[in-house]
């Protein structure tokens, strides 16, 4: 029967243009890994940004800095809004 050795061919010529689109696939995925992972790293780093002084906290020290008691109260919110900027 003809038909069947057609159908034959034809499964087989699928099977294996999908296992070349693969393996295709694959080294594409395996060549851009490096740069991912690398990004990856970069975004997810534990870092903390190194604080000079006690304060750790910005709005905190923006307090501190410009509204502390010990200053002139007339010149708080110009500092505050200096600040800000």
């Amino acid at each position: 029967m003809p038909g069947a050795d057609a159908a034959a061919i034809e499964r087989a010529y699928r099977e294996s243009s999908g296992r070349a689109v693969a393996t295709l696939d694959r080294m594409r995925r395996e060549s851009s890994r490096y740069s991912r992972e690398t990004q990856s790293a970069l975004l997810h780093a534990e870092t903390e940004p190194t604080e000079v002084g006690p304060v750790h906290d910005d709005p905190l020290r923006l307090i501190f800095t410009c509204c502390h008691p010990a200053l002139a109260p007339a010149g708080t919110s110009v500092r505050s809004r200096r600040a800000k900027k």
